[in-house]
């Protein structure tokens, strides 16, 4: 209404991706709600208060979280369909001194467009997700970020940015090259497919799957036979440590006639998430 302002932490904002409306607790979209009142009783610029991403940011311990745009539980409740892509990558060139994990998980919707984003690690998150924000605000889909012409020096990043990444993996998604698996579908994987392990024999013997069968990637193609048989008909669910060379994996039986998934962020992922599931064996828990 006319004369009526509002702004704040307990104020009803607008959620830019799902459209609902709730509160969000931050400063920046705050002050800039501010401003926009000011200006509206100086009549200088009017207009409507924004729509906000809820891009935030954390440290805990040594680790940095942080998030923009629509999470799983917004998506599930606005009925917006999604799809959920994980990637690692080290936050500046693996052979700098220095170079520290990211994880990125992107939200996609069924047309390519990047809904929302989480990223964790001890050096990076900061700027990446303010890219990523950045990213949907302007509407992007995925696949607009491999273009996305980002700073570069070995010190700082990597020639392929793990936003560069992200946007490669999910177009590759997107149009069908890379089709997934999740950590929460485990027991129906397990008991529908046939799950290959390609890490190393080292990785293998540490952690794996029961019932797995340990090809290391490099010997996919001199071992199809062989994962044919094990196989016995059943489609293939790959694995690896965070799912890139479980992607190779995959596009070579895919090329070869195989019905597979690649795991999506890998065996490190799924650790995190299902860390006493049944289906894990250590055996060096019993050695």
């Amino acid at each position: 209404q006319p004369g009526i302002w509002a702004a704040g932490d307990a104020a009803q904002s607008t959620d830019f991706v799902t459209g609902t409306s709730r509160p969000v607790a931050l400063a920046g979209p705050a002050n800039r709600a501010g401003r926009l009142i000011a200006d509206d009783i100086c009549g200088l610029r009017p207009r409507n208060i924004p729509a906000t991403l809820g891009t935030a940011i954390i440290r805990v311990g040594s680790q940095t979280l942080a998030r923009t745009g629509a999470g799983r539980t917004d998506l599930t409740h606005a009925g917006i369909p999604f799809q959920a892509i994980h990637i690692e990558a080290a936050n500046h060139a693996g052979y700098f001194p220095g170079a520290k994990t990211l994880r990125l998980l992107a939200l996609m919707g069924d047309d390519g467009r990047l809904l929302g984003a989480q990223i964790s690690g001890q050096a990076g998150a900061d700027t990446r997700i303010d890219a990523l924000a950045a990213a949907i605000r302007r509407g992007a889909h995925l696949n607009d970020l491999i273009d996305d012409d980002l700073a570069y020096s070995p010190l700082y990043g990597q020639a392929k940015d793990p936003i560069n990444l992200l946007g490669m993996v999910g177009e590759n998604v997107h149009t069908g090259q890379l089709r997934l698996w999740y950590a929460e579908q485990l027991d129906d994987m397990a008991t529908t497919h046939f799950i290959l392990d390609v890490r190393s024999r080292a990785e293998y013997a540490q952690i794996h799957l029961r019932g797995s069968l340990n090809i290391p990637h490099t010997e996919i193609r001199t071992r199809l036979d062989e994962i044919r048989n094990a196989a016995a008909g059943r489609p293939i669910a790959v694995t690896c440590a965070s799912g890139k060379r479980s992607y190779l994996a995959h596009r070579i039986l895919a090329q070869n006639g195989f019905d597979s998934r690649s795991l999506s962020g890998g065996m490190n992922l799924l650790q995190d998430t299902r860390p006493t599931h049944p289906l894990l064996i250590r055996p060096q828990d019993h050695s």
